[in-house]
């Protein structure tokens, strides 16, 4: 049977039973932060690539500011990431390694904020919570890390991740700054483009929910709920559906698509798993969802404070499900295997988070420790199995852009350049050319070299 610590005393019980796990559990997610910029160090450049070049436009005054932080991107508008994104470089002075580290910090954050939301929930930490900082800091992050444009994924996969930090805090009804706190970052999540959809619409709904059954919150769950839908409603003001994404051939694709992205959670080695279990690793993940809300659902009727907790945790699986499921039916039409993109890793790896957290609040306590231990166990493999490939793609990024800058520097003219370039640059040859001579004119480095 499991017991739920008091939450007057589990602070108390912390503070004198935990010193020794928090400072190891700490010193580990700052050591894998500081591993993490160092591979930024070395690897990143400051030279733009692929999504990177979008931010040329407002850069060299062609667009301005606003009107490209509000434009849409595919099915996205997220004016809020494009707008700390902007302001990175700027206060930089255009240096693109500058949004890589804050990715690594965000990430670096996730896993010890999540950490000391378990020890919120079970009363202490343990060795185990180190678990946190593994999934978030390992080599399948890698393509986040040193593309510069990749903070507006990093950044709503924050805000989830901070949903779920909150949800974790959930207890007594009657307090409201767990509510005004979630409803703040589910609002800053909604300007963070599409990914943030499903969370806002199920969140907002339980928001006026609460207002319409709780006097004590009315007010404050009633103005959260429709801040929040209205945060919603914001992505659909002027909405353009893309015409140069591929038709979707059967809803069978996108709930594969949807799978694929939901094992990213394991990393970019899902996708190799995948194949060699014939798919095997998505229904996998979805075990590990129905697994983790089964575990919430047996604590429903056990104790009715944990309730609005429980809710929140549901809620937020449901979210997650939706958000995969979403990328899947947008994404279906490129072809099997396209929700394997590394890109997604820091999105689905929340699931992992939820999970941990409801096995060590609701699980019962003789499985507690045994089950943080495993997934413990899990993390330092997924770590390990992602270091020959997280190298391996950053010593192919730095080469590249290495042998780009040497070629510029040598006086190779801009037509050759883009002869050879344009591929692994990842922009069609006519924007990338605009985008060259935009550039030279700004007199960034190295492309103010640039010969015609």
């Amino acid at each position: 049977m499991a017991t739920f610590p008091d939450p007057h005393l589990a602070p108390l019980v912390a503070r004198t039973g935990d010193r020794g796990a928090r400072r190891v559990v700490w010193a580990g997610g700052l050591l894998l932060t500081a591993i993490n910029l160092f591979y930024i160090a070395i690897f990143s450049r400051p030279v733009p690539i692929g999504d990177d070049f979008l931010v040329v436009a407002p850069m060299t005054g062609a667009v301005g500011l606003l009107r490209w932080c509000w434009e849409q991107y595919n099915y996205h508008r997220f004016p809020l990431a494009k707008l700390i994104f902007f302001c990175c470089l700027k206060l930089s002075h255009w240096d693109f390694r500058v949004p890589m580290v804050l990715s690594a910090l965000l990430l670096g954050a996730c896993g010890i904020g999540l950490a000391e939301a378990a020890r919120h929930l079970r009363g202490k930490m343990r060795y185990t919570d180190l678990f946190f900082p593994l999934i978030f800091s390992h080599g399948g992050h890698a393509v986040n890390l040193l593309l510069a444009f990749n903070l507006n994924l990093v950044l709503p996969a924050f805000c989830i991740t901070l949903t779920l930090f909150f949800v974790s805090q959930m207890r007594d009804p009657s307090r409201p700054a767990p509510v005004w706190q979630l409803a703040v970052c589910l609002v800053c999540l909604g300007m963070m483009g599409g990914f943030g959809l499903p969370f806002l619409l199920s969140f907002g709904c339980w928001f006026i929910y609460l207002g319409i059954r709780s006097a004590k919150l009315r007010g404050l769950s009633l103005i959260s709920g429709f801040c929040v839908l209205g945060a919603l409603a914001l992505q659909f003001v002027t909405y353009k559906p893309p015409t140069d994404v591929p038709a979707i051939q059967s809803p069978t694709d996108s709930i594969r698509t949807g799978l694929e992205v939901l094992s990213t959670c394991f990393g970019t080695a899902a996708k190799k798993g995948w194949i060699l279990t014939h798919g095997l690793t998505g229904a996998l993940s979805l075990c590990l969802v129905v697994a983790t809300a089964a575990v919430a659902l047996r604590a429903l009727g056990r104790d009715s404070t944990e309730r609005p907790r429980v809710a929140g945790f549901l809620i937020f699986l449901a979210g997650l499900v939706g958000l995969m499921l979403g990328i899947g039916w947008s994404r279906a039409g490129f072809g099997p295997w396209y929700g394997f993109q590394a890109r997604y890793t820091s999105l689905a790896t929340p699931l992992l988070a939820c999970m941990y957290l409801v096995a060590a609040r609701y699980l019962p306590d003789r499985f507690k420790a045994r089950t943080s231990l495993v997934l413990f166990i899990f993390a330092i493999g997924l770590y390990v199995a992602h270091i020959p490939p997280g190298i391996h793609f950053g010593h192919g990024e730095a080469l590249m852009l290495d042998n780009f800058t040497n070629d510029v520097r040598a006086g190779v003219p801009r037509e050759v350049l883009l002869e050879r370039y344009t591929d692994q640059f990842l922009v069609k040859r006519a924007e990338l050319n605009k985008d060259f001579q935009n550039l030279r004119a700004a007199g960034l480095e190295p492309f103010r070299e640039i010969k015609d």
